[in-house]
């Protein structure tokens, strides 16, 4: 099942509770629905639109709290803590100018547009693949050891993306890393 996390931003200009405004979102929600089932029920209208929004499954609308990053630098050695959900990449100019050019790593394409403005590279990306991540040696040796779901070992899943590769380069139909090539 694809999870999909959405952030909303409602603004008025009326004077109003958190709590009505919430409760107001999830009456447009109930609404759409209701109207959803209507039109595949008469088959009169947006068919396609209005079954894919039957098949939904949507949570209560809750207020969502600023995500949250502490980074802890120690001798040198920098740790991440952060709120579930939150896509943390910290990169270190010191390891990455000491690495021979050919094992050098940027950062993950999905901070391209953080990192290339602030001169941070970004890892060669080919196809939907990261060409630094793995490479078919490493693979092989991962199933001959035993290893059948290594999604679930990295991420426990919910970090999915929506491309045939999440962001961590593990090929969403078998768990399993893709291979570079």
């Amino acid at each position: 099942m694809q999870v999909v996390n959405l952030s909303i931003q409602v603004k008025t200009t009326s004077v109003v509770s958190t709590e009505d405004i919430v409760l107001i979102v999830q009456r447009l929600i109930d609404v759409g629905l209701d109207d959803a089932s209507k039109t595949v029920r008469s088959d009169d209208g947006d068919f396609d639109s209005a079954r894919l929004a039957t098949e939904l499954q949507i949570e209560a609308p809750t207020v969502a709290k600023q995500p949250r990053v502490l980074v802890v630098v120690q001798g040198g050695v920098a740790e991440h803590f952060s709120d579930n959900g939150v896509d943390v990449e910290i990169f270190d100019w010191d390891d990455y100018n000491v690495e021979e050019d050919a094992s050098k790593v940027g950062v993950p394409a999905q901070f391209a547009d953080i990192a290339t403005p602030n001169g941070v590279p970004v890892r060669e990306v080919i196809g939907q693949v990261a060409s630094s991540e793995i490479s078919e040696p490493c693979f092989t040796s991962l199933l001959q050891s035993g290893v059948t779901d290594y999604c679930n070992q990295v991420c426990g899943g919910g970090e999915c993306g929506s491309g045939p590769v999440c962001h961590y380069c593990i090929d969403l139909k078998t768990h399993m890393p893709a291979v570079a090539g």
